[in-house]
């Protein structure tokens, strides 16, 4: 493996050999670690991708920090204008629809209201593989 791609390639691979069980313990262990991170204390505004196929489970915590008075926006990406924007979710269980490719989104009546991206305090952001050094 010689390559950022390389590696990215071997990792996604290797996630998707993960079967639901080890799935939902590690995404356990992962919100009990982010729930102890002392920057959430001063955040309001949480951005946040949701979870789909093997990727680490977010509704859980998406839930946890609603019951904690946090505003939750999620991305919407709009490909035709090769544009993202944020949207805020209130209830994820009626706010949230499966997308293009299976990609969860907002539901038309939350599209509405338009958001600016610097309110954002903190951003849960999926990932592969990371180095020491970022």
């Amino acid at each position: 493996m010689n390559t950022r791609e390389d590696l990215r390639n071997f990792f996604l691979n290797f996630r998707e050999t993960i079967n639901k069980e080890d799935l939902i313990v590690k995404s356990k262990k992962i919100k009990k670690n982010f729930f102890r991170l002392k920057e959430l204390n001063n955040c309001k505004n949480i951005m946040t991708y949701v979870s789909i196929d093997n990727e680490v489970l977010t509704m859980g915590i998406i839930k946890r920090l609603l019951t904690k008075d946090k505003h939750i926006f999620i991305p919407y990406i709009m490909p035709e204008k090769n544009k993202m924007e944020i949207k805020q979710i209130i209830n994820p269980d009626r706010d949230i629809i499966p997308g293009a490719n299976k990609i969860p989104e907002p539901v038309e009546s939350v599209l509405k209201a338009d958001f600016p991206h610097d309110i954002i305090d903190f951003v849960i952001v999926p990932g592969i593989v990371f180095s020491k050094s970022g």
